[in-house]
């Protein structure tokens, strides 16, 4: 019963998404949608709900991911512009990932 339930909320989800694709390029022409992978758009959920940014390994932690995995993913989305890297203030041996102005 468990996963019937957990089948359907995705299923449900991935067609919201879809139709929110769908809605956004019919009314916005000069800018298209950007596709963007589960993993990239759980990493942009993680980091968007923490304004400070997070770490490569926060990020691990929270979405049970290795760290490579999520280092692969966050230059993915650097050199894409949607994300940006940042010394930490309060240690600058630390990197702080954030959303750029485009990512937001």
């Amino acid at each position: 019963m468990k996963k019937q339930n957990a089948v359907e909320i995705w299923g449900k989800m991935f067609e919201t998404v879809h139709r929110i694709r769908e809605r956004y390029e019919q009314t916005n022409h000069e800018r298209p949608c950007q596709q963007i992978t589960l993993a990239q758009y759980k990493v942009m959920n993680c980091i968007l709900f923490n304004p400070g940014g997070c770490s490569v390994k926060e990020l691990s932690e929270r979405l049970c991911l290795t760290p490579g995995a999520v280092s692969q993913i966050v230059e993915k989305l650097v050199r894409e512009g949607t994300m940006v890297r940042a010394r930490d203030g309060n240690d600058r041996r630390s990197v702080r990932i954030t959303l750029s102005e485009k990512g937001w």
